[in-house]
């Protein structure tokens, strides 16, 4: 199984001393929670008319077929590149 660390500074917990921690989590845990929060990103901006459908992509200006993408990208598991694989 392949994990990942993230570190970060933790509010100030016994007399004041600030603590680092640090949370492993599987590989595909974070895949799925950044898949799901780029989607929410991609759905707000689909609502907020932010987002253009020109070109190749002019048929997800009708809200069903956009609808119809965003279910199957939800579906779809993420796979990481062999770079992104290294950073880990």
């Amino acid at each position: 199984m392949k994990v990942a660390a993230l570190s970060g500074v933790e509010p100030p917990l016994y007399g004041g001393a600030l603590v680092r921690a640090v949370v492993v989590l599987p590989v595909k845990v974070l895949s799925r929670v950044f898949r799901g929060k780029f989607l929410a990103g991609l759905k707000c901006l689909y609502r907020g008319k932010k987002l253009q459908c020109v070109g190749p992509s002019t048929a997800l200006a009708d809200p069903r077929q956009f609808a119809q993408l965003i279910r199957r990208l939800h579906r779809q598991d993420c796979h990481l590149g062999p770079s992104a694989r290294e950073s880990l």
